[in-house]
């Protein structure tokens, strides 16, 4: 009987702490610029810690031409674990080269995970001798 509740017990536990799932989330960043004559694109820096200075620390970024839009905006996705936060900041750039400085920083927490585990399945009770 001993090792049964072990067994159930060890089970019970790695169900409880395991690992959470990593979630995706689609989001849409708009911003607003004076647009200028040698406007080139918009840089998007992203990070999981607050993005200051910007652009100083390595993060993920995309560049995105500018095509003659009036508005600004991109979709973007983002992955990680539930409740996990996102920093924004988006930078202008010029023909030249030369680059804004940054917008303020937007933030973006993906939601908790609300689906229950599976159900456990398939118990049985196997009768063992405890010396």
């Amino acid at each position: 009987m001993k090792r049964l509740l072990i067994a159930v017990f060890i089970g019970m536990f790695l169900m409880c702490f395991a690992p959470a799932q990593a979630d995706t989330q689609g989001i849409k960043l708009i911003w607003e610029k004076d647009v200028e004559a040698d406007l080139a694109g918009f840089r998007v820096y992203m990070g999981t810690v607050t993005i200051t200075p910007c652009p100083n620390i390595p993060l993920q970024v995309v560049d995105l031409p500018y095509t003659g839009q009036t508005s600004f905006s991109t979709d973007y996705q983002v992955t990680g674990a539930p409740l996990e936060m996102f920093y924004f900041r988006v930078t202008a750039y010029d023909t030249s080269g030369n680059e804004s400085a940054c917008s303020n920083e937007a933030t973006y927490q993906l939601p908790p995970d609300v689906t229950p585990p599976a159900a456990p399945f398939n118990l049985t009770i196997e009768v063992v001798v405890i010396p």
